[in-house]
């Protein structure tokens, strides 16, 4: 493949990907059709389809672009005291949230949110862990699902409008005060299991 064909298809799908995020920030996820994608990319469907098999195939990649986007956010958002001073880490989660909130909120109501909220979980579970110096038995393990998974929940329902006009900066501070909470009462448990 020549240098010009390669930045062709990345510039393509780029668009692609550009147009579909446009589109699910207008309609609901069910009732994008890749005729509407590529019109709004000013493509044509045989280049949607040299690149992808269908719509859930362009969600999939979204999703994975975004998730290694939180990914990034995240390894430079823990400072290696996140259950004492959890503070920093979730106001850069948040902002990241807040500055894409139109794209992750259509993201959240798609019938593939799960897969997107489920990678946030699990990113921030590996980085509770890592945080945490990677302690080992059920209790520890629990308490790091249990972290992750709250703190997920927290910006899920944000996401969702389950809070009405709350600000991220809120969302942040509600979450900070559940990690302190439950890292000062499970420190003695986190300790012992190492």
């Amino acid at each position: 493949m020549s240098k010009a064909v390669y930045r062709s298809a990345l510039r393509s799908k780029r668009l692609l990907r550009e147009a579909f995020s446009e589109l699910l920030q207008e309609k609901d996820y069910g009732r994008i059709t890749v005729t509407e994608i590529v019109e709004r990319a000013d493509l044509n469907r045989s280049t949607f389809y040299a690149h992808y098999t269908g719509i859930d195939d362009l969600m999939h990649e979204l999703t994975d672009e975004i998730t290694d986007g939180l990914m990034t956010v995240l390894q430079e958002a823990f400072s290696g005291d996140f259950l004492r001073r959890p503070e920093p880490a979730l106001e850069l989660l948040g902002n990241h949230l807040q500055q894409m909130k139109d794209l992750y909120r259509s993201l959240v109501r798609a019938r593939q949110a799960d897969f997107f909220m489920e990678e946030l979980r699990r990113i921030l579970t590996v980085r509770i862990q890592e945080e945490l110096g990677e302690p080992k038995g059920l209790g520890a393990d629990s308490l790091t699902s249990f972290l992750a998974g709250g703190v997920v929940s927290l910006y899920h329902s944000w996401l969702d409008d389950d809070y009405g006009d709350t600000d991220v900066s809120t969302v942040n501070e509600i979450a900070a005060a559940y990690v302190k909470a439950i890292g000062k009462a499970h420190a003695p448990l986190l300790v012992a299991e190492r």
